[in-house]
């Protein structure tokens, strides 16, 4: 499989779901490129996984995952030799928490940046007016 095809057909796949799980966008953005290099090192020699998709949102989620912790031990660390200002908290988002299926939903919405009130009443009605509403 050709990675080039393969970026072409799953990047836009894998950065909406990474923008999703991080709740950042120039994070995922980096993670997806990030996991992108890593397939590039690693399917050489050990092949294409069976779903590359999954793989890539995987290895990006873990990427971004192993940045904010650098960062967060970075800042601690200036905190601890500098003294000056207080570490700022933990950057929350919708995998820092541990919750289940049922409870996703909620998390992700309450926990997302705010949304422009234009855009929530356009994909409001968006949802409304969907047929996969209808039962």
């Amino acid at each position: 499989m050709d990675l080039n095809d393969l970026y072409r057909r799953e990047s836009r796949h894998v950065l909406a779901t990474l923008i999703r799980l991080l709740g950042d966008f120039e994070l995922a953005e980096d993670a997806l490129q990030e996991a992108f290099a890593a397939a590039l090192r690693q399917w050489p020699d050990q092949g294409v996984p069976d779903n590359p998709r999954a793989w890539l949102i995987s290895t990006g989620r873990f990427k971004a995952i192993d940045r904010i912790r650098r960062h967060d031990r970075h800042r601690s660390l200036l905190f601890e030799r500098d003294g000056a200002c207080e570490p700022e908290p933990p950057r929350q988002s919708p995998w820092t928490e541990s919750f289940s299926r049922a409870e996703s939903s909620t998390t992700t919405i309450s926990s997302m940046p705010p949304v422009p009130t234009s855009f929530a009443v356009w994909a409001g009605s968006m949802t409304l007016a969907s047929p996969t509403n209808v039962r």
